[in-house]
């Protein structure tokens, strides 16, 4: 490339010989066609071109004769330019006579740039980059030229910018900036474009970019231009890791130089050169890592090439300080295992790192395994109230030990790490040992159940569901009950939470706690789902299932397995749909589903997440069903336990066996009684889930642990009518509040409650919502699910008293409408912030104060419109979305306390 001054005699640019010759044309004097540019008489660029519809010829002329020879053969209407050494005085007016303007013309590369830009100049800004600047621009005109200035004179951002931005490939207009060009330069074409790039231009163009714009253009420019694959990204992460003020270690400087030497070509970096560079590099990995799984896989690509950087610069240990690479999120997940025998309070500060690096926002099963161990060790430190009934057996295990069993399955398999996985093995057994003793205790209630049934209070017999169930919910527009084989309680607090994503919202007992069965004896489908579906104690299969379902419910459908198969393009056959559909001719409709008993004997179901869409049909089933504006009942004839490593004795059956085939062992129990259907009425049952006979499954069913005789009963209606209202339900039934047990979602408090109450205080509701009692007028009264209440110190007890008897208080009421929240409801919101050191996850709050899940949002939401007095945050969301904070000093000075 030549930069050629006013006056010099050198090459021109075939851009700026294109630019003269538009202002040639655009001057139209039929008796001037001719430009004639002084300037060496070389030319290597099209002999001919058009310009806006007319033929430019360009000849190089190192004599008059040369150029008299060029006029002579110009053929009419066209135009020329001659590029000569020659004077004027040697030219002559046989030349100069037909020439334009009638001289010789000086190149002045930067009298050209305005017009390219629309402009009528150049900013002083850009005469003083270079006069390497005209050059270029003319040199890179892209095909619909450049974008047009913004004001009277061009500008070096605005010239330089894009020549950059068009250099490296991008469309135009575009401003670049470090994202962009690290963005850009991450792909190999994108980087082989760029190294095509005349040295010199590049040189040039890097150095501007680089003052102008940040060291960290500069770097990516300087990066994206060595010809090593490792693109700019990688490296940048590294010396994020590299210049971390909190990295340490003898390899660390040595790893320093390596890399100025080997990437940045022997630069020196600043520490807050390198800390910038660090910083943009960063932001746009974890940009790619939030937009798409494309971008993702990028991303990972590039953390994966950036810790291979570190490695072979000396210093691979250095990944694990970065809160961006793989190996520092491993790092974290040790660092976490190693904590989980010092109690929760470390697990939960060690977690706290784990959440802050930016890997740990996937739902990978490694993460969720983290988590779930944390729950575990809060739940080990909650206290464990004696269970005198098989009542209070059932209910803890719907309230609390469902939950315990969920995250046991996401930890079993939870790292492939040899020393997390280690540490994860030491939780997991102290957790067996404390079910074991549930489940031991909950056998011997069982058999004395089984001997003499009784009233089970919060549960009902599994042949008692229709006629307890489903019968007071037929009313209306009808019923709906799924049968899936096998579901346990774990699996149906999963499949509770993804109904909420079809607008369907769980109702409960007026305990507020889910309902459950207890399934007939031994647990299995033969005995306990033909009890279900008659609605007495029998045994059979699909045809006795049927006709003893119509027999309690006549004219009622009851679909199996085979009768779910849809036609090609749906996802319910006719029959299915058409019954749903027909509420007034079919009040009751019932479908089993086999699909979680079916993969208990085909695959590893310990870490599997049971989705709607993997218990296919049941998401077009449940929307077919609101449709319809039907009542779903969802439930299964008993549950199962997850292989974990179990010990396998002799026998046929998986968890039962006849009592004549050896004496009652460890982990047995004998059960007799009318509500054992095997043959004589008795079985020895398994109630110890690590035990199993015969071959080994994936899962099993059969025995006496309260995974498997523990029926759920989950209820579901549309949450809101056609109108906006919420739809009403039996008496006894309420919106249900969220199920999940306090320890799930937030720290174990230091005092925990004693004995759990079987019946707790009756949940009351909106006063928007249409009350199925008249008696049942006010808004959300509720006690703790799992709890009694504790009793709120003076300091709660004045603040939310206080406010709640304030003018301010009652003002803000007024001005929210009739459907705000009733005082009642406002006041336990608050106090259930202050007894958790005023921040909590909006779920125990909304336990707690008797809010029904589908209704937390506008609740919430409604309170703040009260307690946020003129816009303040007194309440508002945590920076984790999930949780609540109030801010208490605010509260007392916006309300005068």
């Amino acid at each position: 490339m030549s930069a050629t001054l006013k006056g010099a005699t050198a090459p021109v640019e075939p851009g700026y010989v294109r630019q003269r010759a538009t202002a040639l044309v655009r001057h139209h004097d039929p008796h001037a066609r001719v430009l004639v540019l002084h300037a060496v008489p070389q030319w290597s660029g099209e002999p001919s071109f058009t310009v806006e519809g007319a033929t430019v010829h360009v000849r190089a002329c190192a004599s008059q004769l040369a150029v008299l020879d060029a006029y002579a053969q110009l053929p009419e209407s066209d135009y020329l330019v001659v590029l000569t050494d020659r004077t004027a005085q040697d030219l002559g007016d046989a030349v100069l006579l037909r020439a334009w303007r009638r001289r010789v013309e000086m190149p002045d590369l930067w009298q050209a740039v305005p017009a390219l830009f629309g402009a009528t100049g150049c900013s002083r800004e850009l005469h003083r980059v270079g006069t390497w600047a005209p050059a270029a621009l003319l040199s890179h005109v892209p095909p619909d030229g450049w974008p047009p200035a913004r004001g009277v004179e061009v500008t070096p951002d605005h010239a330089l910018g894009n020549l950059l931005t068009h250099l490296l490939g991008r469309s135009l207009p575009e401003t670049p900036d470090a994202s962009l060009v690290l963005t850009t330069l991450d792909t190999p074409a994108a980087r082989s474009r760029w190294r095509n790039v005349d040295p010199t231009l590049r040189a040039e163009l890097t150095d501007w970019a680089e003052n102008r714009l940040g060291v960290d253009v500069g770097f990516g420019l300087r990066a994206g231009a060595d010809p090593s694959p490792v693109t700019p990204l990688a490296v940048g992460l590294a010396i994020d890791t590299l210049w971390d003020r909190h990295a340490s270690g003898q390899a660390r400087g040595p790893a320093m130089g390596r890399l100025l030497e080997r990437h940045l070509g022997g630069r020196q970096l600043s520490v807050e050169a390198a800390q910038r560079i660090g910083a943009s590099c960063a932001a746009v990995v974890r940009q790619q890592l939030a937009v798409n799984a494309a971008h993702a896989a990028d991303a990972r690509r590039t953390l994966a090439q950036a810790e291979a950087v570190l490695a072979d610069l000396g210093w691979p240990e250095g990944a694990e300080h970065s809160d961006l690479l793989p190996a520092g999120l491993t790092a974290r997940l040790r660092a976490l295992g190693e904590v989980l025998g010092q109690g929760s309070e470390a697990a939960e500060a060690a977690l706290s790192q784990v959440n802050q690096h930016v890997l740990a926002h996937q739902e990978t099963p490694a993460l969720v395994a983290a988590r779930m161990a944390v729950r575990l060790a809060r739940w080990l430190e909650t206290t464990e109230p004696a269970c005198p009934t098989l009542s209070h057996s059932l209910s803890r295990q719907v309230r609390d030990g469902a939950w315990v069993d969920r995250a046991v399955n996401a930890v079993w398999n939870g790292s492939d790490d040899g020393v997390l996985s280690q540490q994860y093995a030491t939780l997991l057994a102290q957790v067996a040992a404390r079910r074991q003793t549930r489940d031991r205790v909950a056998a011997e209630q069982l058999a004395v159940h089984a001997a003499a049934p009784h009233p089970v209070e919060g549960s009902v017999p599994v042949e008692r569901v229709l006629a307890e169930v489903v019968q007071p919910w037929r009313c209306g527009d009808g019923v709906l009950l799924v049968v899936l084989d096998g579901m346990s309680t774990a699996v149906a607090s999963e499949i509770a939470e993804s109904a909420g994503e079809l607008g369907l919202a769980e109702w409960v007992p007026v305990s507020g706690t889910r309902m459950s069965a207890l399934a007939a004896l031994p647990s299995l489908t033969e005995i306990s789902r033909a009890s279900l579906l008659s609605g007495e104690l029998t045994t059979g299969h699909g045809p006795a299932e049927k006709v003893g379902f119509a027999k309690k419910f006549p004219g009622a459908p009851l679909f199996h397995k085979d009768d779910l198969r849809a036609g090609a393009g749906a996802q319910l056959p006719d029959p299915v749909a058409d019954a749903i559909d027909d509420t007034a001719g079919k009040p009751v409709v019932g479908v089993v589903l086999n699909t979680i008993d079916d993969t208990l004997h085909k695959q590893d179901v310990s870490a599997m997440q049971w989705t709607l869409d993997r218990l296919a049909p049941l998401r077009p089933l449940l929307s077919a069903a609101r449709a319809a504006g039907r009542t779903v009942v969802l439930t299964a004839d008993h549950g199962h336990v997850v292989e974990h490593a179990t010990e396998a004795r002799p026998g046929t059956a998986s968890r039962w066996r006849t009592p004549d085939s050896g004496p009652v062992g460890d982990g047995e129990v004998l059960v007799r009684g009318p509500r054992v259907l095997s043959e004589g009425g008795e079985a020895v049952l398994l109630w110890r889930p690590d035990v199993h006979y015969g071959r080994r499954h994936p899962g099993y069913h059969g025995g006496a642990s309260l995974a498997e005789v523990t029926v759920p009963v989950i209820v579901l209606q549309r949450a809101f009518t056609s109108s906006g209202e919420q739809p009403t339900g039996p008496k006894g039934w309420v919106a249900a509040p969220p199920q999940a047990p306090e320890w799930w979602n937030e720290p174990v408090r230091a005092v925990e409650a004693t004995a759990p109450s079987v019946t707790p205080k009756a949940v009351t509701r909106n006063r928007a919502t249409p009350a199925p009692d008249a008696s049942q007028d006010a808004l959300f009264d509720v006690a703790p699910l799992d709890a009694e209440p504790q009793a709120p110190t003076a300091t709660e007890r004045d603040v939310v008293d206080a406010v709640l008897a304030t003018t301010v208080y009652r003002n803000q009421a007024a001005r929210a409408g009739r459907r705000r929240p009733a005082d009642t409801v406002v006041a336990a919101v608050l106090r259930a912030l202050v007894a958790r050191g005023n921040r909590a996850h909006r779920d125990t709050i909304a336990a707690e104060a008797g809010i029904a899940a589908h209704a937390v949002e506008p609740t919430l939401a409604a309170i703040k419109r009260i307690v946020n007095v003129d816009g303040y945050a007194v309440l508002e969301d945590d920076a984790d979305r999930v949780s609540v904070k109030l801010d208490v000093a605010l509260l007392r000075d916006q309300f005068g306390i």
